[in-house]
């Protein structure tokens, strides 16, 4: 409705500032507190799923449901769209040899956290688990608290999110500049559009959620994740045909392949 697009935009508003920021580093404060904030919010959602858990009781479970399996896919692979992030990430480390063991924690750690969140829901709310599980939390002030913090969360961590982004699609239109200079004025305005036609996009797949998340899930979190690290390390690594190089091979025809049939099924059952 007129309210959900009228929100994306004022959002859009509020981060556009945050995205002229060019360094990383400068960006940490923000990033802190979205941190801070996502942690908060998690435990509090856990521990509103457990209440209602104890009140409701477990719901009738089935081991795997065929209705929305591949848009299930499409969700799933979209917890992929921060990779993106880890080179830059590692770049601005004070100690990169640590780098490995902190990301092997953390990533055990998100999965750890989706897979328990994911499964408690489901144990609460069972065939009427929503797409947003806050969605299916009674309306009280405990959720609202929740919601809040996701809300801040996602603006403190847009700007970071899209820097990487943004010094791909800038580096093909334009050329490195000084500071303080008309051509860094102009990125500095191309940045803003950027965010408005992002802002446009996310207006429109706003008519179905699990679909739009899905679908950027498939066409991007997938090819992150599995179909361009296979290519770089077939490339750049791999012996040919090696069984590293195979394994390769077949990343990459997966990759594509899950990727074909996410986004045909997503766009063709979207709204569903």
């Amino acid at each position: 409705g007129a309210g959900r697009w009228k929100l994306i935009l004022f959002e859009a508003v509020l981060i556009s500032p945050l995205v002229l920021i060019r360094n990383m580093a400068k960006l940490s404060p923000v990033n802190l507190v979205g941190g801070v904030l996502t942690i908060a919010g998690v435990f509090l959602t856990f521990f509103l799923l457990g209440d209602e858990l104890g009140e409701r009781g477990e719901a009738v479970l089935k081991v795997y449901n065929s209705k929305g399996a591949m848009v299930s896919l499409g969700i799933a692979c979209f917890t992929f769209e921060g990779i993106g992030l880890v080179i830059p990430i590692y770049d601005s480390c004070r100690s990169p040899q640590r780098f490995p063991l902190v990301y092997t924690l953390t990533l055990s750690v998100i999965v750890l956290l989706i897979t328990g969140m994911s499964a408690l829901g489901y144990m609460v709310f069972g065939e009427a688990t929503n797409m947003l599980i806050l969605e299916n939390l009674s309306n009280g002030l405990p959720t609202k608290a929740v919601q809040l913090t996701i809300s801040i969360v996602m603006l403190a961590s847009f700007p970071l999110q899209l820097l990487p982004a943004l010094r791909i699609v800038e580096g093909c239109f334009f050329a490195p500049s000084r500071p303080m200079t008309w051509d860094k004025h102009v990125k500095s305005t191309f940045r803003i559009v950027f965010v408005g036609l992002v802002a446009g996009i996310s207006i429109a797949g706003a008519t179905s959620l699990d679909h739009f998340v899905s679908l950027i899930g498939a066409l991007c979190g997938l090819p992150l994740a599995f179909i361009f690290p296979a290519i770089c390390h077939h490339r750049l690594v791999a012996t040919p045909w090696s069984v590293a190089a195979i394994m390769d091979m077949a990343l990459i025809l997966f990759g594509a392949v899950v990727t074909v049939l996410v986004s045909a099924n997503t766009i063709m059952t979207w709204g569903s």
